[in-house]
């Protein structure tokens, strides 16, 4: 981290912080998670990188909800969700993460119809994803081996059932 800062790479360090940032809250360390995320989202504002300051700001909703916070959680999430619907999704690193963790949240927060539109959207995005690797095994892999992705095909399996 200080090499990269030191070298002016707020791209990099960013990117330190946001990874460090989702491993502390897959350990549960939320305050250490939270504090990771938005260090996260000011350098890549620094660098000028819109998508991944949105990746940042949905891992501090997912911190909020975690703190049971809903009002700081929702006021990040509609930030979240203003861009997913105004912007391409594929300039999030993480795009079904982002639509999964507003679906979450305004499930939490009772708009179910906010919550099956990011759904809906986030399956869309994904299956665009998904179209795009030719081969069959690589493809089932990408839509059932990462957890954000398998969440979101449940979760539109049951807004469709």
């Amino acid at each position: 981290m200080p090499d990269l800062q030191a070298a002016g790479d707020d791209f990099g360090a960013a990117a330190q912080r946001a990874y460090l940032g989702l491993t502390f809250e897959q350990l549960g360390e939320i305050a250490s998670a939270e504090r990771c995320f938005t260090e996260a989202k000011d350098g890549y504002h620094a660098s000028g990188t819109l998508g991944y300051e949105i990746d940042a700001l949905a891992g501090l909703a997912r911190c909020r909800i975690s703190r049971e916070d809903l009002a700081g959680a929702k006021q990040h999430a509609d930030q979240v969700w203003d861009y997913l619907e105004r912007n391409d999704p594929s300039s999030l690193e993480f795009p079904a993460l982002g639509f999964q963790t507003c679906a979450e949240i305004f499930s939490a927060g009772s708009a179910a119809d906010r919550a099956a539109a990011a759904v809906e959207a986030g399956y869309r995005q994904l299956q665009a994803q998904a179209d795009r690797i030719s081969d069959p095994e690589w493809r089932q892999s990408f839509l059932e081996n990462v957890p954000e992705h398998s969440t979101i095909i449940k979760l539109y399996g049951k807004l469709q059932a």
